[in-house]
């Protein structure tokens, strides 16, 4: 019987063990919660949109774009497509999903916006040091004081800096992924 009682202990004690470790794992997810890649001023961008905008930007693109630079135009891309739209120099959802259209049959709603951001950002630099600067300046003081929580999978969000920041570990398995 004794046997049996310990067998029996051990089983628990390594279920309750795989409980932890998963409890453990998600928490490291941050409080941008399971299946959110960010949460910037509360509004969600999901794993699953960062992915398929990630795949139908490399298609479009012909290149391998790393997920992390498809979030950081996802989190900085409200703020500067509507800043480009204020400047005169904006991109529609429809401008960018027809250029979209030329190697993507149906791009998403996060692609879309992806693409528009990188244009906005194109055009608003192109705008020259007088007008362009003081619009830039304005999007970065205010990303700066925005509410950005980033899953820990895909790097960090630098405010000082506005650069998605690599952590140096792997978000699985605590390998370092930097150069250092």
């Amino acid at each position: 019987m004794i046997a049996i009682r310990s067998a029996r202990a051990v089983r628990r004690l390594a279920a309750l063990g795989t409980v932890a470790t998963l409890a453990v794992t998600l928490a490291g997810c941050g409080s941008a919660g399971v299946g959110a890649a960010a949460v910037v001023d509360g509004n969600r961008i999901s794993v699953a949109d960062v992915q398929q905008a990630t795949e139908q930007i490399n298609v479009y693109s012909g290149q391998q774009v790393p997920q992390s630079q498809v979030l950081y135009f996802l989190i900085i891309g409200p703020r500067l497509i509507e800043a480009a739209a204020e400047a005169g120099v904006g991109v529609s959802p429809d401008d960018a999903k027809t250029e979209l259209q030329q190697k993507v049959a149906d791009p998403g709603g996060a692609t879309i916006t992806a693409v528009q951001a990188n244009e906005a950002l194109n055009r608003l630099g192109s705008l020259g040091e007088d007008k362009g600067k003081p619009i830039l300046d304005s999007v970065v003081a205010d990303l700066r004081t925005a509410d950005i929580e980033v899953n820990p999978r895909y790097g960090s969000f630098d405010s000082d800096n506005l650069i998605m920041a690599e952590d140096g570990a792997n978000w699985f398995d605590g390998e370092t992924t930097s150069g250092s």
